[in-house]
């Protein structure tokens, strides 16, 4: 299972390709066609709106309002903010009824522009791009609006926020959800091996009804079984509840001696020997990793250098392996600052900041205040919440709580905690709502409150169903009423200072020659403008990139146009790349059938490649990539804005 933003009407929203935000990259988001929101996860979304950026997206009316009938004056189409309250603090756009486009990167500096007839229900491509100060918007291939910032945005409300479509910034199921400790044996048919363990089915049924869910599956004490029919009766069951999409993780214990006094650190080596049962013997999405060493280390075998080492060591060996998306760690308590600081921001990256009894969190269940449950109530309190059983000033957690709660510690997605009644009684769906609601207010975004004493059995249905309600639902863009379609978010261009040599590549190597690193170019009409814009208008016409470096000639050779823009005066453009100083390409290899005919001079973007295998070694050594008016050109002009060029060599 991936993590999905799952709206209230059961639809399932991914994002597909998930690595971090690089240089001439393109990232299809799938459609949204429902009210619903979909999220780049923070860690993947790395740099994006800090600089340059181009988002496109295709929007699509309903015939109706634009967003919708709740109120509400606008909706947000695009959104990357840790603020909770719009005006938002980072690129954000959003429509209102009457069309009005309202784009910004700062909340105290926005922009207007006219989108005529929001409601209709044609087709329409809306492009926003930042370039340097200057903001455009462009509508089905026209610039319409433009503007110029005056002031930078700001980080902090950037780099720890999902870039996030259809939804406003507010909207908070995506930030977390229920995390389900599992620890509970499941059952199958046995004619057909389905899984027909009831409280597998519950937790299944919690992510039906909206809730991003985790669930952690513990066969003893890890991943080791007892019994062939064990693992079957796991492996069907692990199976159905992703089908459902949830996550599944697997447990790992760390340490030597519990339930009774920890004495040691297990042997690495056998550690790392479970995860590799999770990794090859189950279908598991990650690992939860127990028994974390918190901000008090044991005196009589631990140390905050250890527990570092250890756990770093490990986090790095769970998120080296493809198939797996989480680590989760848990302290249980107030984790250690340099233990975490390294993931701050990394939602694959979970710690579980509290795992203790519903009074220690949430002390007015039992007519308590948190001051009542310390053992020096001197130095006051905190508030309910995971930092509620400690003493301010003494046990050393300030800059933690600060650093969570004003998100420049553990974000939301990163923060769990898991609660249990160990006295009886003390929930109902209100109660549960407010802890939730609490959690929240301080940065929590995974949740599990069990009326039960422990981890062996399911909550109550009643205090099942109030965290699938709180946490689930439907997470929209104050009812954003609009189609967004064919979404492509491109990473922000990042040329080196100057041309770059590639070194002979011992297997495959790839070079990315920025827009604003061509070396000259040649011909009587060329001009040169921004970011690596070349006009082109006469036969001959050309820019060069490089030198690279291709090599011994034993490898293929891939070269990619990337953010590559085209507008002509003419129907069909021939764009050709020569590699001078070598006749292997034929003395020319075009592009031209590879663009689409351009009617009505619009702008037209292309991400295109030629591959060459190389058989005859004619493609090798040091040469400079012309790219431009090479071949036979109608009569016009040619705007030919390229920001990269990709060279692969090998493997």
């Amino acid at each position: 299972a991936v993590p999905m933003c799952t709206d209230g009407l059961g639809y399932d929203h991914e994002w597909y390709k998930k690595y971090p935000f690089e240089d001439n990259e393109i990232y299809t988001i799938e459609d949204i066609t429902e009210v619903g929101a979909v999220d780049v996860a923070v860690v993947d979304a790395d740099k994006f709106g800090l600089g340059d950026f181009r988002i496109e997206m295709d929007v699509r009316g309903k015939g109706g309002s634009t967003v919708g009938t709740d109120g509400s004056t606008s909706g947000t189409l695009m959104v990357r903010s840790s603020s909770t309250t719009a005006p938002y603090d980072g690129p954000t756009v959003s429509i209102d009824d009457s069309g009005l486009l309202t784009y910004r990167v700062r909340s105290d500096e926005a922009f207007t522009c006219a989108f005529p007839s929001p409601s209709q229900t044609s087709t329409r491509h809306l492009e926003i791009s930042r370039v340097g100060n200057s903001m455009f918007v462009t509508i089905d291939g026209s610039t319409t609006c433009t503007g110029t910032i005056t002031k930078q945005p700001t980080t902090g409300f950037i780099s720890n926020a999902p870039l996030r479509f259809g939804g406003a910034a507010g909207c908070s199921n995506n930030e977390g959800g229920l995390m389900i400790p599992l620890y509970i044996a499941p059952e199958i048919d046995i004619t057909d091996g389905s899984c027909t363990s009831v409280a597998y089915q519950q937790v299944a049924n919690s992510a039906g009804n909206g809730a991003n869910v985790i669930a952690i599956v513990n066969p003893n004490n890890g991943p080791n079984y007892d019994y062939e029919s064990t693992k079957a009766a796991y492996d069907s069951c692990i199976a159905f509840l992703r089908e459902a999409n949830v996550e599944v993780i697997g447990y790992v214990h760390t340490k030597v001696g519990y339930p009774n006094t920890i004495t040691a650190y297990r042997n690495m080596t056998d550690i790392k020997a479970d995860i590799d049962v999770w990794k090859n013997s189950y279908t598991v999405d990650g690992i939860f990793i127990d028994e974390v060493t918190n901000s008090w280390p044991a005196t009589n075998f631990d140390s905050k250098e250890t527990a570092v080492s250890t756990y770093t060591e490990l986090v790095n060996y769970v998120l080296a392996v493809p198939t797996f998306v989480r680590a989760v760690l848990n302290p249980g308590s107030a984790y250690d600052e340099e233990l975490m600081q390294p993931y701050y921001g990394n939602s694959k990256v979970i710690a579980v900041v509290m795992e203790s009894t519903v009074e220690q969190y949430y002390p007015s269940a039992t007519g308590k205040n948190c001051v009542d449950l310390l053992y020096n109530s001197t130095q006051g309190s905190f508030s309910p919440g995971p930092f509620c059983p400690y003493v301010p000033n003494w046990d050393g957690i300030e800059s933690l709580q600060t650093a969570m709660t004003s998100g420049s510690g553990l974000t939301t997605p990163q923060s769990a905690i898991m609660l249990y009644d160990n006295v009886g009684g003390l929930l109902d769906a209100t109660k549960v709502q407010d802890i939730i609601t609490k959690g929240g207010d301080q940065a929590v975004g995974w949740f599990y409150v069990t009326d039960q004493s422990g981890w062996s059995s399911l909550p109550s249905a009643a205090i099942m169903n109030a965290q699938t309600t709180s946490l689930g639902g439907t997470c929209n863009s104050q009812n954003l009423n609009i189609d967004i379609l064919n979404i492509k978010i491109h990473g922000v261009p990042n040329p080196t200072a100057s041309p770059t040599v590639a070194p002979l590549p011992p297997a495959a190597v790839a070079l990315s020659v920025g827009g604003d690193d061509y070396v000259t170019t040649q011909g009587s009409t060329v001009t040169n403008t921004a970011m690596g814009s070349v006009k082109l208008t006469a036969l001959g016409d050309y820019a060069t990139y490089g030198p690279v470096n291709f090599g011994d000639g034993t490898k293929p050779v891939t070269i990619k146009l990337v953010h590559a823009s085209l507008k002509s005066s003419v129907a069909t453009p021939y764009v050709s790349l020569q590699m001078q100083g070598s006749t292997a390409f034929n003395g020319g290899a075009t592009f031209y059938n590879m663009i689409p005919t351009i009617s009505g001079n619009p702008t037209v973007y292309i991400e295109t490649e030629l591959n060459f295998p190389n058989t005859d070694g004619a493609i090798s050594g040091v040469h400079t990539l012309l790219v431009g008016l090479l071949e036979s050109f109608p009569a016009g002009q040619l705007d030919f804005d390229l920001k990269n060029v990709i060279v692969e060599v090998g493997p």
